[in-house]
């Protein structure tokens, strides 16, 4: 584990630390984005994405010694808006794609309920996403956890869904 001398000195703007400190987390990192995309060519770019925040945030970080937590936040907070995008590309089918060539429907949503999509937690909307273009346990093994934990998480996720329909429905 990197020490707080090799991250005093990587937020100094020393490259040999900036290496070891990439280095010695970018297989973790790697990880932890492949596990929650699913989409192997889009593991590079994404980890790339973390460490260039990385390296332009060090600076300002305060407490080195909390540099593990910042750069997991920083990579949960990149991978989420991935998904986001990712998910929000698939929602919208551009109309000269052919019936046959469309992702399987999701269900209708009032522009309200779409505002409301926006609380919806990003792991939920890429959940739910994903498990209509999937079967559950190529889902659940592209998530390293068993098919009941996904059924557990898929049920979570839609009663949240469902509460967010619902209490659009009230405020109507």
């Amino acid at each position: 584990m990197a020490g707080p001398d090799t991250i005093e000195l990587a937020r100094r703007g020393d490259e040999r630390a900036l290496e070891a400190l990439i280095r010695e987390h970018q297989g973790a990192v790697a990880r932890f984005v492949g596990s929650r995309i699913g989409e192997p060519a889009e593991v590079p770019d994404l980890c790339q994405a973390i460490f260039v925040k990385a390296v332009l945030g060090l600076p300002g970080l305060r407490e080195p010694e909390r540099f593990e937590g910042w750069l997991w936040q920083l990579a949960r907070n990149v991978v989420n808006d991935h998904l986001r995008r990712r998910f929000r590309r698939r929602l919208f089918v551009p109309l000269e794609l052919s019936h046959e060539a469309a992702p399987a429907p999701l269900p209708p949503i009032d522009g309200g309920l779409e505002l409301r999509l926006a609380e919806l937690p990003n792991e939920d909307l890429g959940l739910l996403r994903e498990s209509l273009e999937r079967p559950q346990a190529e889902l659940a093994d592209q998530l390293g956890i068993g098919i009941g934990a996904l059924k557990s998480r898929l049920f979570r996720a839609r009663e949240r869904l469902r509460r967010l329909a619902k209490k659009e429905n009230d405020d109507e």
